[in-house]
């Protein structure tokens, strides 16, 4: 949340058209961090059980940076190749980041329903994992 305020000012500095779908990028930081506090406390319970869970999720970061259209535009990812995109929940955590700093709108409520569906899911389903087995972390680690 604090990095928006170095964000606007440096795009008022360079002179970027400031609109008022900016205004929704705190909810979009709330639902990206829901998602990699979720994922987090995933891998944070894999690891205690895995020690070589670190490594293989260094090399599962790069892949998945890679398969994520953030370098690159979706449009240009083949047609037939689509659908296998859209399965990837950053996609849609990225979409409602880019519709407001790129073009100054606010993503559809489809994006930003499928990614709150994800955010609330990895938060959901990290918190279960990570309770669930915390009376065995001591024994473990």
């Amino acid at each position: 949340m604090l990095s928006l305020i170095p964000l606007l000012l440096i795009a008022l500095i360079l002179g970027t058209k400031i609109s008022f779908a900016l205004l929704v990028l705190p909810l979009a930081v709330f639902l990206l961090t829901l998602f990699a506090l979720g994922i987090g406390l995933i891998l944070a319970t894999a690891a205690v059980y895995f020690a070589d869970m670190i490594p293989v999720y260094e090399v599962v970061l790069t892949i998945w940076f890679y398969a994520t259209p953030i370098i690159y535009p979706i449009e240009i990812v083949p047609p037939n190749l689509l659908w296998l995109f859209r399965l990837n929940p950053m996609l849609y955590l990225l979409q409602i980041f880019r519709d407001p700093l790129y073009n100054g709108v606010v993503s559809s409520w489809e994006v930003w329903a499928i990614a709150a569906g994800f955010a609330v899911t990895a938060f959901l389903a990290g918190g279960l994992i990570f309770t669930s087995k915390s009376n065995e972390y001591a024994y473990r680690i």
